[in-house]
């Protein structure tokens, strides 16, 4: 795999917990059907994302640099010529 990516944005951790809650919620005499379990699991799904586009607006507001790439960052250099 390549790349990395938080824990809750990953639906089989979200699954996980669901099945987790499922567990419990069993055990103290309740059910949840299959298609409350994707539904849960769809809802958890997008509280994540639009936490996460929150987060990167305000991280983005009260960021003290500019966006972009420097030369060297972007793949040139003052020395070559094209």
């Amino acid at each position: 795999m390549n790349g990395v990516k938080s824990a809750f944005k990953s639906r089989t951790v979200w699954a996980a917990i669901v099945a987790i809650a499922g567990s419990g919620l069993a055990i103290a005499g309740y059910s949840i059907s299959e298609d409350d379990k994707a539904a849960i699991l769809e809802l958890g799904a997008g509280i994540v994302s639009a936490v996460g586009g929150f987060g990167a607006i305000y991280y983005r507001l009260i960021a003290s640099k500019k966006i972009g790439a420097s030369n060297a960052a972007a793949g040139f250099s003052a020395t070559r010529r094209r």
